[in-house]
């Protein structure tokens, strides 16, 4: 019974053929771009921080003035909350960079960033190999490097 039912609606579908291929199409791309959106949600959203205590790290942006928005934390002003801020309990900031790692072979272009020496205490995160650079290092401006497992 049901089939026979099913079969009426078909004939029609086929009659009209370009309807039925819009909106077969349509379908498609409305329920890709909603598998696409709910992706980046999940993956920005909803899913927690790789890092002990995600909900506890926040993030402090300067707003200029009579600027057109937020401005970046300079070093100077990080240096000036570690010293002045006691109500956290880690406080670091970065800086994203590109770099050119050139040796054998073609130079590659790597991700990076500037960091001060309280971004990893911040994170909570502990190094697979190796040390992190100390705050004295980053007080007297040595050059240290820490490099990704991925890298």
């Amino acid at each position: 019974m049901f089939l026979h039912e099913l079969r009426i609606p078909l004939r029609h579908l086929l009659k009209s053929l370009s309807f039925t291929i819009a909106a077969v199409l349509m379908l498609a791309l409305g329920i890709g771009a909603t598998t696409a959106i709910f992706s980046i949600v999940e993956g920005v959203l909803l899913r927690p921080l790789p890092f002990p205590h995600p909900e506890r790290l926040v993030a402090l942006f300067d707003i200029l003035q009579g600027g057109n928005g937020e401005a970046g934390v300079t070093a100077p002003d990080i240096r000036a909350y570690t010293r002045d801020t006691h109500s956290f309990e880690a406080l670091g900031g970065f800086q994203p960079v590109g770099y050119e790692l050139s040796g054998i072979g073609e130079p590659a272009q790597v991700n990076a960033a500037r960091m001060s020496g309280g971004v990893f205490p911040a994170l909570g995160v502990a190094p697979l190999m190796g040390r992190f650079f100390t705050q004295q290092e980053d007080d007297r401006y040595e050059q240290v490097t820490v490099v990704s497992y991925t890298l």
